[in-house]
């Protein structure tokens, strides 16, 4: 009826002081200035060096007035590294407007770089000095090494970034074993100074050795698994699993705590980290020498993908394939028309092929990238690839 009225005609204000002051732990903001000082200084130290270091190779390359006018640029870099920290500093504080004012003096460092230039052609040449041909006098090869040493400041910014994800990557890249290696050494490395007194050397663990053979369905893992630990003479040997009938309280407590690694289609067996454990005995050698055993596990691309997280294990770890898609298919054929592989009611043989060729090359694709494999078997006649099999398995016992 164009009477409109607010839903509330005023606000409580009664006994409102305001929004809650936000507490500030002065240690915290202590130690935060620390660091930001330390790393203001780092990034100009390093800017500075990168600058020495480039001013070095356009001597070497270009002769000293080159490297003169690149140490300029870089000195100016420098420079602009330190007005933007004027900037950074005064942020948020009452000289807010005069840090920004200051600071702005960095745009013009490149500029004043070049009117030195400039000056010093028209001084040493037969040039007079006049605006109008002050920027001619500077060659394309004193602007390109000015302007490359201007920017040289970023080449350290640059690495800072880059290094932690070289890092990182390093550890996938390295294959297997070295490759966990890397990663433990890593998380030592981290954890160092949370263990005060206590010296973090990852080689000080004793960890076991667990030979992981891994790969897609329809490779003949199983098989091949089998016979290598029945003809190791004890060498080898599988891991034992948790019962679910004889120790229901545990394996209930793992389950629900989601760290059964493996459960068998039954559901009554489970594989655990405690089973890979205590799974090791020890053997005695030809020379005598008291071992100890290793386990192999046939791991599917899930499983796999458990085992590296866990601690106290050294992998080796073997990838079994087939050289071509179409030897999948043809294995997967004769798994579907055996019976191996069940039809659910509402699908076709087809469709089942299809999607188990989706999975087949999604674990291709994890076995080529993930870099924890150290040998690979392509299991085209079950004996070579049994013979290649035990030679990897060799490799656990160095």
């Amino acid at each position: 009826m164009g009477n409109v009225r607010p839903l509330f005609p005023q606000f409580n204000l009664v006994d409102y002081e305001g929004p809650a002051a936000i507490p500030v732990n002065q240690g915290v903001l202590e130690s935060d200035a620390e660091k930001y000082g330390q790393l203001k200084g780092q990034l100009l130290k390093d800017a500075l060096i990168a600058g020495l270091i480039g001013t070095a190779i356009a001597g070497l390359v270009s002769g000293f007035g080159t490297a003169l006018v690149y140490f300029a640029g870089a000195i100016a870099g420098v420079g602009y590294l330190f007005f933007l920290s004027v900037k950074t500093d005064t942020l948020g504080s009452p000289d807010a407007k005069f840090g920004s004012s200051v600071s702005n003096l960095r745009f013009a460092l490149p500029l004043i770089v070049l009117v030195l230039v400039a000056f010093q052609n028209i001084v040493g040449g037969d040039t007079e000095l006049s605006l109008n041909n002050i920027f001619n006098s500077v060659t394309k090869e004193q602007f390109g090494a000015a302007m490359l040493g201007f920017l040289t400041y970023r080449l350290p910014l640059f690495l800072t970034q880059l290094f932690p994800l070289v890092g990182e990557s390093a550890g996938m890249v390295l294959p297997g074993s070295a490759g966990i290696a890397m990663q433990m050494a890593r998380e030592a490395k981290a954890n160092e100074g949370n263990n005060k007194g206590k010296k973090a050397n990852i080689f000080d663990e004793d960890l076991t050795t667990v030979f992981v053979v891994s790969g897609p369905a329809g490779t003949g893992k199983p098989e091949l698994c089998k016979k290598l630990i029945e003809d190791s003479g004890g060498k080898l040997i599988k891991p034992t699993y948790l019962d679910k009938v004889s120790n229901p309280i545990v394996y209930e407590k793992l389950e629900s705590r989601d760290e059964l690694l493996q459960v068998d289609p039954t559901g009554r067996y489970a594989l655990t980290k405690d089973s890979i454990f205590n799974s090791a005995g020890k053997f005695t050698s030809e020379d005598g020498e008291e071992k100890d055993q290793i386990i192999v596990i046939d791991a599917d691309v899930k499983l796999t993908k458990k085992l590296t997280a866990l601690g106290g294990i050294r992998l080796v770890g073997v990838w079994v394939g087939l050289d071509a898609l179409d030897k999948f298919e043809a294995r997967l054929d004769e798994e579907i028309q055996s019976g191996k592989i069940p039809i659910p009611v509402d699908e076709t043989p087809d469709t089942v092929r299809r999607s188990k060729i989706r999975g087949i090359v999604k674990d291709i694709e994890y076995g080529v990238v993930s870099g924890i494999f150290e040998f690979t078997v392509l299991n085209d006649d079950f004996d070579e690839s049994l013979k290649q099999l035990k030679s990897a398995a060799d490799y656990c016992f160095d």
